[in-house]
């Protein structure tokens, strides 16, 4: 059910974020420094989807192309008043 799955990433999203945010404040981070918005995806990076190069670094180009509209969601819907 894609409406269970996208539930499920949204919590594995925040709880990402909310220890990300703990991290940083630990590690004392600026604001500006912190981890603001990710994307939970799904499909695992490998040599044979064209992602990684054979020796396992992933291929930028590749992953910017393939996940263009996720990275420009990101941006799109980055809140600056984060409260975790």
């Amino acid at each position: 059910n894609i409406i269970n799955v996208n539930l499920h990433n949204e919590l594995i999203k925040n709880a990402i974020l909310k220890e990300l945010h703990e991290r940083g404040k630990m590690n004392d981070l600026m604001s500006y420094e912190q981890v603001k918005n990710i994307a939970v995806i799904s499909e695992p990076f490998t040599i044979e989807n064209g992602l990684l190069t054979p020796t396992f670094k992933i291929r930028r180009y590749a992953v910017e192309k393939k996940y263009k509209q996720t990275l420009e969601g990101l941006y799109k819907n980055l809140q600056y008043n984060v409260s975790l």
